[in-house]
């Protein structure tokens, strides 16, 4: 899974000696490098980053053009439940055979 961190953050992943597989990494899905059982890598900013223009401050810009452009952290709204008597995607809804009481649907 990829992972977004702010630029503050340091990271230090590290492949334990009894390990029971090797573990991989790779930068913007590309070149997969192998880690191996002892290996350790260090992830931080550069020490020349790319310069940007801030509206309101880093991490909320940042936070934003995530969820705005890349729709990390977001879910599309869903419709209500549809009242028990109306139609819905499905077709008009009706009891289900046997049973008595009609508070019990069957969408189907």
């Amino acid at each position: 899974r990829s992972m977004i961190f702010p630029d503050h953050v340091v990271l230090q992943c590290v492949v334990p000696d009894d390990a029971r597989a090797e573990a991989s990494v790779a930068f913007d899905g590309k070149h997969r490098q192998p880690l191996h059982r002892g290996d350790s890598i260090i992830i931080q900013m550069s020490k020349y980053p790319i310069p940007t223009l801030n509206r309101l401050d880093h991490s909320n810009d940042w936070l934003s053009g995530l969820k705005t452009h890349f729709g990390f952290n977001a879910r599309p709204r869903q419709r209500p439940l549809n009242d028990k008597n109306t139609s819905n995607n499905f077709g008009p809804r009706r009891p289900m055979p046997g049973k008595t009481n009609t508070n019990e649907y069957n969408s189907g």
